[in-house]
């Protein structure tokens, strides 16, 4: 025997019902129902011999939702604010916060070739750069093309001179948004649909500083989708500060320049947690609706 209680019900966000629609997310309150994702409905229950207590949260079109409320003897909640999505965070962070700086130590491995290590504020090694140069090759031209990889691979530029130890050098880097010579400098935006591969028909944003980082590439969406509206799905969600000169367009291509504004002073940490309903794919645009502030 199933009960069920703690039934809720509410409208999603205009950008959340966007967000789902872009996707070709349908209803999952009925079966193969192919509805609009409109509202969200939940319900506590318990089930099985233990007796053990779940839950369920489930996308659903208008009708599904209005049944679901008529059936329980509840009202539909408001929508609610609108939920930052990692493609935002993002993007945001992009002008919004300061990162870490790095240490980037470049040495030998046992078997004579070079490569580098970086690590963050805890000193512990997050990323590791390989390179294919071996005994014959010296110490200055394993700086060289680890430097270059630096920018390529991560975006980092060196902010203090290489500091040699013997067959090793380490120096500090940092993203170069955060630097006096990039923090001012435009972004170069490119919309446009991907035609090759799995995900081909797929509408993405590319982002780069310059030619020599590291290009940021965010997917917009799949379904119902043409060039007007990855534009408006770029401009919805661009923090404020940027500014933008207007699109050139070519064919199913459009690119534009993007100015970012001043960085707001940093006041907490935040930590985005990705939660998603059942049977949805988290992606790189997928919902965070837990966000938990920490004095900093």
């Amino acid at each position: 025997m199933q009960k069920s209680w703690n039934h809720r019900a509410r409208k999603l966000h205009p950008d959340d019902v966007d967000f789902h629609d872009r996707w070709g997310h349908l209803c999952a309150a009925g079966r193969r129902c192919p509805g609009q994702v409109t509202h969200l409905i939940t319900y506590d229950y318990v089930t099985g011999r233990a007796g053990r207590v779940s839950d369920s949260s489930r996308l659903a079109c208008e009708p599904h939702a209005t049944r679901f409320v008529t059936k329980h003897q509840i009202e539909i909640g408001e929508p609610a604010p609108q939920r930052k999505t990692a493609f935002t965070a993002a993007v945001d962070s992009l002008t919004g916060t300061r990162h870490d700086n790095s240490r980037i130590r470049v040495r030998r491995d046992h078997s004579g070739n070079w490569y580098g290590t970086e690590s963050g504020a805890g000193f512990f090694v997050s990323y590791a750069y390989r390179t294919e140069l071996g005994r014959d090759d010296t110490l200055d031209t394993a700086i060289d093309v680890i430097e270059r990889r630096a920018g390529t691979d991560k975006r980092m530029v060196r902010t203090t001179a290489w500091q040699r130890d013997g067959l090793s050098a380490v120096a500090e880097f940092v993203r170069a948004e955060d630097t006096d010579q990039w923090r001012d400098a435009p972004w170069t935006l490119m919309v446009h649909c991907l035609t090759d591969g799995y995900e081909a028909g797929t509408w993405v944003l590319t982002r780069q500083l310059a030619p020599q980082f590291r290009a940021d590439v965010d997917k917009l969406g799949n379904t119902n989708m043409d060039l007007d509206r990855a534009i408006a799905t770029v401009l919805r969600v661009l923090p404020l500060r940027w500014t933008l000169s207007d699109w050139t367009r070519d064919g199913d291509t459009a690119t534009t320049t993007a100015l970012p504004g001043p960085k707001p002073e940093p006041s907490s940490t935040v930590r985005l947690v990705a939660v998603a309903p059942r049977g949805v794919a988290l992606g790189q645009d997928a919902l965070i609706p837990t966000t938990t502030q920490e004095a900093s």
